[in-house]
């Protein structure tokens, strides 16, 4: 599980540039928003699902709306796209502190 976290983790951050490795957010819940189409945003997503063979858990998939979770070594990465805000969310949780582990 650690070694598929390390692919999707440097995946992710060679695909967005700009965006710092997915590690910076493990001790918090705070999100990364950035402007991206829709479109782009569920590409992105598919293109990690290729080249991390990780199969997400989707959460919502409308039309308008998708958030998908990706298991990671001690947590794991919500990523979310808006149609109508025109934005991706990623999100990296730790086990303590996943809404979807949480009791």
């Amino acid at each position: 599980m650690a070694d598929l976290s390390r692919v999707l983790v440097g995946f992710w951050a060679a695909l967005t540039l700009c965006l710092p490795p997915l590690d910076t957010y493990a001790q918090s819940a705070s999100g990364d928003v950035r402007s991206v189409d829709f479109d782009e945003c569920q590409e992105k997503i598919r293109v990690i699902i290729e080249n991390s063979g990780i199969i997400p858990a989707t959460i919502v998939d409308t039309d308008d709306y998708t958030v998908v979770n990706f298991p990671v070594a001690g947590g794991n990465v919500m990523i979310a796209c808006s149609r109508q805000a025109g934005t991706m969310t990623i999100t990296q949780y730790t086990d303590d502190r996943s809404p979807l582990t949480r009791n």
